[in-house]
């Protein structure tokens, strides 16, 4: 099968060119010379003397004559002028089958100023087609006219279903066969209803079927048919119709969610608020829709679009179609100059973000498509511009692709040039596309200038740290939004105050938004013979609870300083008694109002702290050893409270006779720092007596005896027992002890008690002590 190539016509309003091209409210028409097409020309005439007679904001419909014919409609109003249909196909025979004038059909035009929303187009009507219009009579058909497409939709739609009372009247229908161009095809149309809103939710169901046929559909390889007049995103498709798609109120609810269960959430598809329209007529019609299938490239299809009255024809149903809505497929080259930035300029700008050039597709988008290019102008590849491929490959499923490319800032002041991209002819498996072209235009940028300025008095010199100086940076030129800043604080504004405390350089720059420009700048403040402030330190260490003077050392700077302590103390010096290690800080201020913050730290040394304990000699109660336990101390004297001293670290002393004695122990750190500790010594004779809790009479020579120590007491027994109470020694002297034998046989390990009874001679008092020992080897 042929295709044929659309003819690229020149579309100039001048009476000198071969070729006459009108333009009305959304309509294409052309005529070519001594080939006139006189019935469109005669439509284009009448119709644009009716929308300059109305000011484009009247609502009126055209049905009268050729207004009526099904098939010059659809070759004049619905698809645009290279788009070829005929007579609708009858693909059971092959056969044209011819379509009858119908006050049914007409144009409608000036639908912007309505609620409709789609400006002009096709009418068809259950009633006559002029009846949309405000005021307008008109007749009713009234007749019953079945159709087996419409039919099964019928029978689809319709609760409790029953073709003898609920067939189709009125029906109107537009049929064409054309040559799919493309891989899809697609409609916009609104479907309106008098039915709106009385008899929502009823058995008068009017409905719109916009049928396909042809093949390839539904996945049938050969002709089959197909619904595109449904609810958009419902699976499987709802038929258009009264109960499918309305308020969401009124009627008996199972006649709408017999066909659309949804129906109350799909309001936001329905205008209730007719306006400009004939409320008579038309109570209510859908937002515009869009009904659109896949085709096969190059095959036969046929659509019939029929609306049709439910149950009986009193109220009527109507279909807007918007003219130019079926179209060929079609290649768009546009563009995007100096893309992300604030530049309008219709103009490239050099250096200035990327340029875009953007190939659009509509239909054939299942098809891989590449697209070659020719560059020329003035300006040159590589110089002027980036680099960029010669052609572009738009895969299938894909209706767009941009080529990005930049201006290059040569720096060099030219004269603006251009760039022509020229898109050669391109064909497809079932379509060839016009060769065309796009024309990029380059400037130069707007080049920056940057000064910097200093605002003080005589000079630029300082001989303070910290003297208040005005700066100012400013610019000039450069594209869109081009800004200054300070280097070292881009948020403060070009006229600042600045206080240096050395001699510093500030700079200034200024950039453009495309970043391709940016200069800097920049002014030094000079400070003189200057120094800043600094100390040289100072410390103290001392005992604690002890005071020390300290001072503040700050040098340089200009002086005389001004010395503040943290305490708000003012002076050069303090006097403190810290208990622990404290920095002590103070603040210098010279005469240049100049600040300098130092410390001074007084370390105070680990206080020595003295202690001790004592015990008697077990055998001479009269010798008292002395137990040193003191801390951080390096040096001792103690004072036995008896008229002796000693150095020693742990001393022994023999008292002369028994007593309490306040006993002093005096420690000194390596510091220097002292501490002291009294306690009284008691000193006792009465007696004592010792006794080890076990003994290992092993023939080592070690704690081979058992018995006791002491003094103070003058008769003495000493019994010892086994675990069964066996007496295995006795003894009354208190120099034998037992050697660990019973009988002249070893004793075996285990454990022993003792029983001692002694006699305190001054009192005559009888003392029995008790206990245990281990018996070891």
């Amino acid at each position: 099968m042929k295709v044929r190539n659309p003819v690229l016509f020149e579309k100039k309003m001048s009476y000198g060119y071969s070729f006459m091209f009108f333009k009305f409210s959304g309509f294409d028409y052309f005529a070519r010379d001594n080939k006139l097409d006189m019935k469109r020309t005669l439509f284009v005439l009448v119709f644009g003397l009716l929308m300059t007679q109305n000011g484009f904001a009247q609502f009126g419909v055209l049905s009268a004559g050729t207004y009526q014919n099904p098939l010059w409609l659809a070759q004049n109003i619905l698809v645009d002028p290279n788009f070829t249909v005929t007579a609708p196909i009858n693909f059971s025979n092959g056969t044209f089958v011819s379509q009858s004038n119908t006050a049914q059909l007409g144009v409608f035009y000036g639908g912007n100023n309505t609620s409709l929303g789609i400006d002009s187009g096709i009418v068809m009507s259950t009633g006559s087609a002029i009846g949309v219009v405000p005021g307008s009579t008109f007749t009713n058909p009234n007749v019953s006219t079945p159709s087996a497409n419409l039919t099964n939709v019928v029978s689809q739609i319709m609760y409790n279903y029953n073709s003898a009372t609920q067939t189709p009247h009125d029906k109107v229908i537009l049929a064409f066969s054309f040559i799919a161009p493309s891989d899809s095809i697609s409609f916009e149309y609104i479907f309106a209803s008098a039915e709106y809103a009385s008899y929502t939710c009823s058995q008068y169901n009017d409905v719109f079927g916009f049928f396909l046929i042809g093949p390839g559909i539904n996945g049938n390889t050969g002709i089959d048919t197909v619904n595109l007049a449904s609810i958009p995103n419902t699976t499987p498709p709802i038929p258009v119709c009264v109960n499918s798609v309305n308020s969401g109120t009124g009627g008996t609810p199972a006649y709408c969610t017999h066909v659309n269960p949804n129906y109350t959430t799909t309001t936001g598809y329905f205008v209730g608020n007719v306006t400009g329209l004939n409320s008579s007529e038309i109570t209510g019609h859908t937002v515009p829709f869009t009904a659109e299938a896949q085709v096969t490239c190059g095959a036969v299809y046929t659509i019939k679009m029929m609306v049709a009255d439910v149950s009986d024809g009193i109220l009527n149903s109507h279909v807007f179609l918007k003219a130019n809505s079926f179209t060929v497929p079609t290649l768009n080259l546009s563009s995007s100059t100096n893309s992300g930035s604030a530049i309008t300029d219709s103009l490239i700008v050099e250096g200035c973000p990327a340029q875009e050039f953007i190939v659009e597709k509509s239909g054939n988008l299942n098809s891989d498509m590449t697209i070659n290019f020719i560059k020329s102008g003035t300006a040159v590849e590589g110089v002027d511009y980036t680099n960029f491929p010669d052609s572009l490959y738009i895969p299938a499923g894909k209706s767009a692709d941009t080529i990005v490319f930049y201006a290059i800032d040569d720096g060099v002041a030219e004269p603006n040039e251009d760039l022509i991209i020229t898109m050669l002819s391109t064909t497809t498996a079932c379509w060839s596309y016009p060769s065309m072209q796009k024309t990029f235009y380059i400037r130069d940028a707007v080049p920056l200038n940057v000064n910097s300025t200093i605002t003080i008095s005589g000079t630029d010199t300082v001989y303070c740290p910290g003297e208040t100086v005005e700066i100012q940076g400013g610019f000039t030129g450069g594209e869109a939004n081009s800004h200054g800043f300070w280097l070292d604080d881009p948020t403060l504004p070009a006229i600042r105050q600045v206080t240096p405390t050395q001699t510093t350089t500030y700079y200034y720059g200024a950039i453009t938004e495309c970043k391709a420009d940016t200069i800097i700048d920049s002014v030094t403040i000079y400070l003189a013979n200057y120094t800043p402030m600094s100390s040289t330190g100072d410390s103290a260490l001392i005992c604690q609870g002890d005071q020390v003077v300290i001072y503040a050392t700050p040098q340089d700077g200009t002086p005389p300083y001004q010395i503040t302590w943290g305490n708000s103390t003012v002076g050069t010096s303090i006097s403190v008694s810290p208990m622990d290690t404290t920095w002590y800080y103070y603040q210098a201020i010279d005469n240049c109002a100049q600040v300098f913050n130092d410390s001074v730290r007084v370390n105070v040394a680990p206080q020595p702290v003295a202690s001790f304990s004592y015990g008697q000699n077990p055998t001479n109660p009269l010798s008292i050893e002395f137990r040193n336990h003191s801390t951080h101390a390096v040096s001792y004297l103690w004072d036995f409270g008896d008229g002796v001293t000693s150095s020693d670290t742990t001393p022994t002393v023999d008292y002369d006779r028994p007593g309490t004695y306040p006993a002093t122990l005096t420690v000194i750190s390596e510091h220097g720092c002292v501490d002291d500790f009294t306690y009284d010594v008691l000193v006792e004779t009465d007696y004592y007596l010792y006794l080890p809790t076990a003994f290992t009479p092993d023939g080592d020579g070690l704690n081979e005896v058992f018995g006791p120590q002491g003094v103070g007491f003058d008769r003495y027994e000493m019994i010892i027992t086994n675990r069964w109470g066996n007496v295995v020694f006795r003894t009354n002297d208190i120099n034998i002890g037992w050697d660990g034998t019973f009988n002249g046989v070893m004793a075996k390990p285990d454990v022993y008690a003792y029983k001692i009874l002694i006699t305190i001679p001054v009192t005559g008092e009888i003392v029995q002590k008790e206990g245990t020992f281990i018996l070891t080897r």
